[in-house]
This record gives structure tokens, sequence and C-alpha cells, in this order.
């Protein structure tokens, strides 16, 4: 089942024209057309769009429409490419919902995404490719794993970069991010930071989108040298 990055559908069809057509293309059964449409329609909260026209959705909506179609047939391996665009905030979370039902259901999942935020708590593989190569891949735990430093989250900016193993700090929406050197830095921290009564904070590996950008300076730093 294939969810391209760009819209595909025929517009002057209707939804349920247009997913029983590529069904059909697909060989399901007529039978079964109606009985998995209107188990998606229903999971995707769309059941409504059923006799409308594809031209008449909004973007969020004619995004689950197309995964609906790369589902209509059942298929063994999804492929979907930079699935998130158009969906809003409560859609990201239903499509990530039904991307771990399909796990759970022996389905393999591939998805390409440059969101690496939405994808972050998603996969459990990686491979990240630049230019062609492969910069880094395996499981995604694992990778974090190699990386020494940690990142503790705080909501009040009471570290300085020149304080002891903090590597950079950034602010980002209401918290500060602290990137550390090494996890016992950052329990060392830890103890000293628990002995304040109002304070809130966790402690955290490098993201995705971290170890991407490291990855992308040593790869252009070798090239320049």
């Amino acid at each position: 089942g294939y969810l391209p990055e760009e819209k595909s559908l025929l517009r002057d069809l209707k939804v349920k024209e247009q997913v029983s057509y590529l069904a059909q293309l697909k060989h399901v059964p007529k039978e079964d057309i109606d009985a998995n449409l209107n188990y998606w329609l229903k999971y995707l909260n769309i059941e409504k769009y059923k006799d409308v026209k594809v031209s008449s959705l909004s973007k969020g909506n004619t995004q689950l429409v197309q995964v609906i179609c790369a589902l209509i047939h059942d298929p063994k391996i999804l492929i979907f490419d930079e699935p998130f665009n158009g969906l809003d905030i409560e859609n990201v979370g239903l499509f990530k919902r039904m991307c771990n039902d399909l796990k759970k259901a022996g389905k393999i999942v591939l998805i390409s995404s440059h969101q690496y935020n939405n994808i972050e708590d998603l996969v459990d593989e990686v491979v990240y490719l630049y230019q062609g190569e492969t910069c880094f891949k395996g499981n995604l735990r694992q990778l974090k794993r190699k990386h020494p430093e940690r990142i503790l989250v705080l909501e009040d900016p009471i570290f300085d970069e020149e304080d002891e193993g903090v590597v950079s700090i950034q602010h980002i929406g209401n918290k500060y991010h602290v990137k550390l050197e090494n996890e016992q830095i950052a329990y060392s921290y830890i103890k000293k930071l628990m002995k304040e009564n109002d304070l809130t904070f966790s402690l955290e590996m490098v993201s995705l989108q971290m170890m991407i950008k490291e990855a992308l300076y040593e790869r252009t730093h070798s090239i320049l040298s």
C-alpha cells in the first residue's frame, strides 16, 4: 500500500468512488470493498465524507482519504511518503495510533519523512540518507544510547553554558534544553535539582533531530576538510 507525498486523487469522484476504483484495481472482492471502506472511514473519523466529492475536501481530509486508498486492499507492507502533510495535531495523533495498530497486526510500515519530531516516538528502526548515502541506520533506541550526551529539560534558566559539563543550551517553546556531556554529569546535576521543591525537570537522550544534525555536520565537515 502506497501513500504518495503529492495528492493523486481524482477530484471529480466521490470518496467512495475513488476508493472503490483503486480497490478494484487491486482485485478486492466487491463485498469486501464496502466493509473495508466503512471500517477505515469510521476509524479515521471521516464517515460523513463518504458521498462527498474529493474536490470539496480540506487538505487534511484529502490526506486521510489517501491513507484509506493505501489500506483498502489490506496490504502486508505500507509505504507512507511524508504522511503528516496537511494533518493537524489531532489527526497526527490518530495517524500514529493507526501505525501502531498496523504494526500490532503484523504489517510492515515504512515511513519517509522530514518531520523528525513526529516519527521519533513511532519508529523502531531508522535509516538516514544524505545525497543517496547512508549516514546511520539501526534500532533508534540503540543508536541514541551510543551518544554519551544527555538532555536536561527544565522550565527555568538556571544553567549557563560556562557551567561544568554543559555543551549547549536551547530555548525551545517554554522550556530550556540543556545538553550535557554524559550521563554521569547529568545525574550529578539531577541530585542538586532534586533538592529544589518547586522545580520540574526531565532527563532525555539526544533526539533524532540532534543525531541528524551531528551526522550532517560530520559529513559536510569531512567534505570541506
